[in-house]
């Protein structure tokens, strides 16, 4: 019983994450619809700074694996990666997904991450060993 109460409370601390992210992303209106971006000026100046911020992510939800879709690096070529999980820990890897390099991988305890710097093609995160409730998410653009 302990074990599930400890899965149901990982599992909430990771929405309130994604809730508080998703928040964020309102207030900064980076989550606007079509009607927000119309009703917003077009004219940009070159010292306005562009970021397009791309992330995928997947779940092992009722699972112990899952594979995030594919995603490119950002402009400068690197790629950030994130996995929430438990005591438990959940083995990863970073994968290119044109050539099937494995760029990283290990095991994650609580939650970790970092950055992949150097890169061109197209990239993913693969959960794998993990306990239901665990999370991965890279980000590029």
């Amino acid at each position: 019983m302990v074990h599930t109460s400890r899965a149901h409370t990982v599992q909430r601390r990771i929405l309130a994450c994604l809730v508080s992210i998703l928040a964020l992303a309102g207030v900064l209106g980076l989550a606007a619809g079509p009607a927000a971006a119309a009703q917003q000026p077009a004219v940009a100046s070159e010292s306005d700074p562009v970021v397009i911020l791309s992330t995928k992510s997947c779940s092992t939800y009722l699972t112990t694996w899952c594979n995030s879709p594919s995603i490119r690096p950002y402009a400068d070529g690197h790629i950030t990666y994130f996995v929430t999980t438990s005591a438990v820990g959940c083995s990863y890897r970073v994968k290119d997904t044109v050539n099937g390099n494995v760029l990283r991988s290990g095991r994650i305890y609580f939650s970790g991450g970092g950055a992949i710097f150097g890169l061109t093609n197209w990239y993913r995160i693969e959960l794998y060993s993990c306990p239901p409730g665990s999370l991965g998410s890279v980000s590029g653009a």
